[in-house]
Parts: structure tokens; sequence; C-alpha cells
């Protein structure tokens, strides 16, 4: 639901108000991550980036950049970085289609 606040908001306002709820828990994991426990952070991350939305990418890149850095997997932080930088969603996401 947090999510859907976020990236299905009609106003700014409406999506800063969602932000502001998604942030709260981003602090929460914060708090684990200090405390040694990466995994709220990735699970988030995870949850964050199987809904989708553009407005979320900035989100999802903090959550599992750290939480991967965390958990020495710094191949799977660049590799969700480089898939944010070029994620493609709608009926046409076949990227092989320019060079058929």
């Amino acid at each position: 639901k947090i999510f859907k606040n976020i990236v299905e908001a009609d106003t700014e306002q409406a999506k800063i108000k969602g932000l502001d709820v998604l942030h709260e828990l981003i602090t929460n994991v914060q708090f684990a991550n200090d405390e040694g426990d990466p995994g709220m952070g990735i699970e988030l991350g995870l949850d964050a980036f199987a809904y989708g939305g553009e407005s979320l990418h900035n989100s999802i890149r903090h959550l599992l950049t750290v939480g991967y850095e965390l958990v020495n997997r710094d191949e799977f932080s660049a590799i969700i970085s480089a898939h944010l930088d070029r994620r493609v969603k709608g009926p046409d996401v076949d990227m092989f289609k320019k060079y058929q």
C-alpha cells in the first residue's frame, strides 16, 4: 500500500505524503543496518523493486546498495544500479528488437 500511494499518486502532495511514510521505514532500516542486520533493508528494497515505479528508484538504489555492501555482495550493488539506470516497463521491453 505504501508503494501504491507513491507510484499511483494523483498529486505531488500525495506523492510526498507517501514518500514520508517510506522514509520513516528507511530510517528504521538504517537503525537495523547500524546494528548489523542488513536483512530489513534488502527485503524492503527488493519489495520496492518488485513493485516497480520510477519514483521508487532512488529508494531502491539506496536500500539495496547499502544492504548488499553490508553483506559483502558489491557485485549485486553494481547490477541493481545498472538495471535501474536502464529499466524499461510496459509492452515494449524487448531490448534486442533494434538488432533484428
